[in-house]
């Protein structure tokens, strides 16, 4: 007996057809065969599909661990698991008929393949001289966030504004902030006095929005931060979970530490959605940043390539087309819109299914979509705009500007992000009328200062056949 319910195994996929079509084969009894390892851990059988032209399906399981399965099909369809995968472990629930068989060698080895590359992936332990020095500069974070919380207090209370009259003393005790590694915190601090000193030099008050904006993120980032070092102190161990807290206040992640924490993912497939490029004046460098569509999952994700300013014809990336299969991502903590890289890509073709899939996957109330927006920018260390897909019922006019609403009758404004480059009237003009009702958007839900309100920049459409860009 397996230790999976029926409602687990339907569960495995996201769409609903699978699982219907799954059951029709197992109850029609289109498997020919289905044999087991004597331990029920691992199951293959033979089926088939079609009236007229029969084609046959060899389809096997690995259940050593029934939390995360190991599938293979020879069939063509992309999208995992296929029907085929889910019929074959609905057919072994019913255990009838099945052949048992002792564990075949080639599965015997691949088991041993991947127990190989768990212990290459193993954490091991810290020498006494690593993990002496592994606390001390710990607490050598915990002093710096001590002494950022004082200087941080010190500027509230004598006001923002006068932070200019003393602004080189103020750069020099920021400057110290990486002799405690602490990056993350002196990227900000630089980054607000910046803000200040331009808004004494040309009185826009925006200036002042985004320094708002970084004092709340740095209160955020020094009271979070000092608790996940503690946190951290106290266990006695360093690297053994997937905090963004470290990449927040300065670390930099290596691939064989998302290897190691299992924050990668394989064989995936995905589709770019939207791309834009933006000026990161904390860091001193251009962002070319690219929404993806996971085609399996739904999930969005995005990706971030700096380009500094000071480096002359720097590398560059560019939007791209169509569908890519990645061996494997780097998936990096956090909520929202998370952060991904790769290596290496295999081009492909989008297909009508794969468009079928993300539509489908879009929210249809826009309060449901921007209630769980709202919950999620109130942290500031989760961004500050949060894409997403969801259906409207139309794009119209209302005064100045244009709205977007769903099927309910709730309007949202579409307005463009400051530092993001212009969309929103691009919606309002798309030469085909019937682009204005009843479509899929992808949108960057943000709050806006000025008007005190969610807004949603639109970045793209997704139609029955196309995705219609209105960021490149």
């Amino acid at each position: 007996m397996i230790a999976l319910t029926r409602e687990q195994i339907e569960a495995m996929t996201t769409n609903p057809n699978v699982v219907v079509r799954a059951r029709k084969l197992v109850e029609r009894g289109q498997f020919e065969w289905v044999k087991g390892s004597r331990d029920d851990t691992w199951f293959e059988g033979a089926s088939w599909t079609g009236k007229r032209q029969k084609r046959h399906y060899l389809t096997s399981v690995d259940l050593e661990n029934p939390e995360k399965p190991v599938f293979a099909c020879d069939c063509t369809v992309r999208r995992k698991p296929c029907v085929h995968m889910i019929a074959l472990l609905l057919r072994v629930l019913e255990e009838e008929g099945i052949l048992l068989v002792s564990l075949p060698e080639e599965v015997e080895e691949a088991r041993a393949a991947r127990k190989a590359e768990t212990a290459r992936s193993a954490i091991l332990p810290l020498t006494d001289a690593q993990q002496t020095a592994w606390k001390k500069k710990i607490q050598r974070q915990l002093d710096g966030l001590e002494i950022a919380d004082q200087m941080l207090t010190d500027m509230v209370r004598g006001g923002l504004s006068t932070v200019v009259n003393d602004a080189q003393s103020w750069k020099e005790l920021v400057s110290q902030l990486g002799d405690y590694y602490l990056q993350g915190p002196q990227r900000l601090f630089r980054g607000l006095i910046e803000e200040l000193e331009d808004q004494r030099r040309d009185g826009k008050d925006s200036h002042l929005d985004t320094a708002v904006s970084i004092v709340e993120e740095l209160w955020t980032l020094i009271q979070e931060g000092d608790a996940y070092l503690q946190d951290q102190l106290g266990k006695g161990e360093p690297g053994r979970d997937d905090n963004p807290m470290y990449e927040a206040l300065g670390g930099v992640w290596q691939m064989e530490e998302f290897r190691r924490l299992r924050l990668v993912r394989e064989n995936v497939r995905l589709t770019q959605l939207a791309f834009w490029v933006t000026s990161d004046h904390i860091r001193k460098t251009q962002v070319q940043t690219g929404c993806w569509a996971d085609l399996d999952t739904g999930e969005l994700y995005v990706t971030h390539h700096y380009r500094p300013w000071w480096v002359k014809n720097p590398p560059t990336v560019d939007s791209v087309f169509g569908m890519v299969s990645v061996p494997e991502i780097a998936v990096y903590p956090g909520e929202g819109n998370r952060r991904i890289r790769w290596s290496e890509e295999t081009p492909g073709e989008l297909t009508g299914e794969d468009l079928q899939f993300l539509r489908s996957q879009a929210g249809n109330s826009l309060d449901t979509v921007i209630r769980n927006a709202r919950n999620l920018l109130k942290d500031p260390l989760n961004g500050d705009m949060l894409c997403v897909l969801f259906r409207y019922h139309a794009i119209g006019r209302a005064g100045d500007h244009y709205v977007v609403q769903d099927e309910s009758g709730l309007a949202i404004t579409l307005a463009d992000k400051p530092g993001m480059e212009a969309s929103a009237r691009l919606a309002g003009a798309l030469p085909d009328p019937a682009l204005l009702r009843n479509q899929v958007m992808l949108g960057a839900v943000w709050y806006n200062r000025t008007i005190e309100r969610i807004c949603i920049q639109p970045l793209s459409l997704l139609t029955e056949t196309s995705v219609i860009r209105l960021l490149y």
